[in-house]
């Protein structure tokens, strides 16, 4: 599955922050890559390793919350799987209240590594 420019540019600068988010986020690129690697040889163990790059990638996002103290962000647990599965759905509707088509949002987006 071929990432778009606004993907890759999410991966690309996920990589540099620094701490618990960007180790998570490190631990997520890897696991996603191994996933597209092994889809067709190994279709099991790739859907765990899509499985596992989600946790990371919610666990990155939660660090990086509580790490720029956005509000009710402490009650947040990378431990707990309810609020990692909160996740999707989340973004989803925030892409559907955005009105997010091919996966490009109508504002533009700046990234800034703390």
């Amino acid at each position: 599955m071929p990432l778009n420019n606004f993907q890759k540019k999410l991966l690309e600068v996920s990589s540099k922050t620094k701490g618990n988010a960007g180790y998570a986020a490190r631990s997520s690129i890897r696991h996603i890559h191994r996933a597209f690697e092994l889809a067709n040889s190994m279709p099991e163990v790739s859907a765990f390793l899509a499985i596992t790059a989600e946790e990371e990638a919610s666990t990155a996002l939660f660090s990086a919350l509580k790490c720029n103290k956005y509000t009710e962000a402490k009650i947040l647990s990378k431990r707990n799987h309810k609020h990692k599965g909160g996740v999707y759905p989340f973004l989803m509707l925030v892409g559907e209240t955005l009105n997010v088509k091919n996966h490009e949002l109508p504002i533009q987006t700046t990234f800034e590594i703390p």
